[in-house]
């Protein structure tokens, strides 16, 4: 199964992909965790295993473009 990461700041954007991904989404995949800012989004990538991430690049704390340059530097797969 494919482990769903959803990073972003705007709640109806989340809301609305979420509902969106979720009537379409295959047994074969889920949403496992849906994160308002870069720090939480990165604390929990560093402890899971993620396949999918689904990130905005303008978010609190920690921009998305940290977040895949740190995922990049630990070379997190």
């Amino acid at each position: 199964m494919k482990d769903i990461l959803i990073v972003d700041d705007n709640y109806e954007y989340l809301k609305n992909l979420f509902n969106e991904l979720n009537d379409n989404i295959t047994n074969k995949s889920r949403i496992t965790k849906i994160c308002s800012d870069g720090e939480k989004a990165l604390n929990y990538i560093m402890r899971k295993n993620i396949d999918i991430i689904i990130l905005d690049l303008n978010i609190p704390k920690i921009n998305g473009i940290e977040i895949l340059q740190k995922i990049k530097e630990k070379k997190i797969k």
